[in-house]
């Protein structure tokens, strides 16, 4: 039995777990006021839980998402003066969008306690991936206020399979959709990884593939290349003087504006602790690039890599992978990134975190669409070429494919509903998770259920909070329909519907539309759609906006028909528009395999 002093005015808890652990021990609950982020906590009627995101609203996320791009840009700047890197200003200025999450949900909660005394119910997780996915920063940064302690407990329970991860479909899943190529890929892999040693010739690293990527690669073997996998670290350069000094001096140069950045977003809340409490995380980060660069910079200069031609990234984010990338471009060797989904182009929100853009690192950068290059351009961190190539062989093969089985759920919703929680997310815009849920209980009760059609629901893979969502259960109940909780990615089962509806400007639109099925999509108020992707989804998709008073009524009119009917209205449509959703977004019958080529080729010689 443990005991909880009186002089604590709130208990924080973040999980249902949580509060049984505090009952189990007689803690008497009525005697405190519980405050949670958590959703499925805030909004369950039977526990009496207050929400610290009660008064927010989209402007808030907005005003979030400029003042982190508003200090990425002055860090990048500052660094773009002193030292003679750009790629550690871009290193710098992720760094600061990685932080916004926590540095919000630390005012939210200290706007809320004010100076009453708190204490954190955080869980531990034997899995330090766990912790982090779960926990983030946020008890750590909290506990530097004197009025907040943190109790740890230990999570015990076993349902944390899909905590902070992407779903890993099985192969003979995959296998239907993935081309001839992508398979011969993977055997090419495998190939070189066991005669690598015994190749002296010429050699591209690979990191973090993708369908695009995965074509390219399987060209360049044809062409006489060697693959192997980008190294994750080449026995580190140990942090020596040299490396800790230079740390010390960019650090030196940009702490004032860390603390400027802290200040924007805690306002009032912003003190000494609250200040300094980055300070020796921002070191290691600095340092964990200097390390990187002078490991690679001795491996250049000692011709270790002689037959490393280059470089292609799926999405390049390690300090190895930014400062490979720096002293390639140095050392004449290519560098080269491929478009993974859909977002950039459609995407209005994408640019306030233009610091993660692909397009910031390396010397070449392969998209779908001219929009993808278009939209590129505007990151203020841009340096790459980018280039139109089309879209990948196995999206044009999953547009094809046709589900031989019965479609006992005729209509997908695949659900774009994915909390910040603790950890966060790389753009807040717009909705907190509380907001977020009440759209999903809401729709799911007053739209999904109320149609005469069954329904496949969706939800996203990877949780930010551990235990039941409010809205997964909620569906559960519902007679027509069937929660999918399986671990596959939406791309391999949007062929087994006849109808999908989906929201908000994210990669899991593009999935949807390339389906070749009818599509509703519901702008809602966050991840809003740009200018030119709004009205070219109003034109040629079944397009309903929240901010329309009228929204709910317009969809169940529609969703009300018979699929025949739906499917119909779908043909002419893309009839009338020439197919302009999908000449939008990059498909082409014939791909431009070449162009890659030369481009990586011509600068690997």
């Amino acid at each position: 039995m443990i005991k909880i002093s009186k002089k604590y005015k709130y208990i924080y808890v973040d999980s249902k777990y949580s509060i049984e652990f505090l009952k189990k021990n007689k803690v008497n609950l009525n005697k405190f006021i519980l405050i949670s982020f958590n959703p499925s906590l805030i909004l369950d009627k039977k526990l009496d839980i207050v929400g610290l995101e009660n008064n927010t609203c989209a402007e808030d996320f907005i005003k979030l998402g400029d003042i982190a791009y508003k200090y990425s840009g002055v860090i990048y700047k500052k660094i773009h003066k002193y030292y003679n890197d750009d790629m550690i200003g871009v290193w710098l200025a992720r760094y600061l969008v990685s932080m916004q999450n926590t540095i919000y949900r630390v005012n939210k909660t200290k706007e809320f306690i004010k100076d009453d005394s708190c204490l954190f119910i955080k869980l531990t997780f034997k899995d330090y991936r766990k912790n982090n996915a779960i926990n983030g920063n946020f008890y750590s940064y909290i506990k530097q206020y004197k009025n907040c302690e943190i109790f740890e407990i230990e999570y015990l329970k076993k349902d944390l399979n899909n905590i902070g991860r992407d779903p890993n479909t099985s192969f003979w899943v995959r296998l239907k959709y993935e081309s001839i190529i992508s398979i011969l890929f993977r055997a090419i892999c495998v190939f070189c990884k066991i005669f690598n040693r015994l190749w002296p010739y010429k050699i591209i690293y690979y990191s973090n593939e993708n369908t695009l990527l995965k074509r390219a690669i399987f060209k360049l073997f044809l062409r006489g290349y060697f693959i192997k996998h980008f190294p994750k670290n080449l026995n580190l350069e140990a942090s020596n003087v040299q490396v800790k000094k230079n740390a010390m001096k960019i650090f030196d140069s940009i702490k004032d504006i860390l603390h400027s950045y802290q200040a924007a977003v805690l306002g009032p809340s912003f003190t000494q602790e609250a200040k300094d409490f980055y300070n020796n995380d921002i070191l290691k980060y600095i340092s964990s690039y200097l390390e990187a660069y002078a490991t690679w910079k001795k491996a250049f200069l000692n011709n270790e890599l002689q037959n490393i031609k280059g470089c292609v990234f799926g999405y390049p984010s390690t300090a190895m992978e930014l400062s490979f990338s720096s002293l390639a471009k140095k050392n004449n060797l290519t560098t080269a990134s491929f478009q993974h989904a859909i977002s950039k182009e459609i995407s209005k929100d994408a640019v306030s975190v233009d610091a993660i853009y692909e397009s910031n690192i390396v010397k070449y950068y392969f998209v779908y669409n001219d929009n993808t290059a278009l939209r590129s351009k505007h990151s203020r961190f841009h340096q790459s070429e980018d280039v139109k190539i089309g879209l990948p062989e196995d999206l044009k093969k999953g547009m094809n494919y046709k589900s031989i089985n019965n479609i006992q759920n005729p209509i997908l919703y695949a659900t774009t509903n994915v909390y910040c929680g603790n950890r966060g997310i790389a753009s807040r815009a717009g909705s907190s998770d509380q907001d977020k849920a009440r759209f999903e209980l809401d729709f799911i009760e007053n739209i999904l259920s109320k149609i005469p059609h069954r329904v496949q629901y969706k939800p996203y893979f990877s949780k930010r909070y551990v235990g039941h969502s409010i809205e997964i259960n909620k569906a559960k109940l519902k007679k027509n329909i069937f929660v999918n909780c399986d671990e596959i990615d939406l791309r391999y089962i949007t062929k087994k519907s006849r109808l999908i509806i989906t929201s908000r400007a994210t990669s899991t639109v593009g999935w949807c539309i390339f389906s070749s099925k009818p599509v509703i999509y519901i702008e809602n108020v966050d991840n809003r759609l740009n200018e030119e992707a709004s009205e070219i989804f109003k034109e040629t998709l079944f397009f309903f906006d929240v901010l329309d008073l009228e929204w709910k009524k317009k969809l169940m009119k529609l969703l009300s028909k018979d699929l025949l009917s739906i499917e119909s209205e779908w043909i002419a449509k893309q009839q009338a528009t020439d197919n302009l959703i999908f000449k939008f977004l990059g498909y082409e019958k014939k791909y431009n395999d070449n162009i890659v080529l030369n481009k990586i080729i011509r600068r690997s010689k």
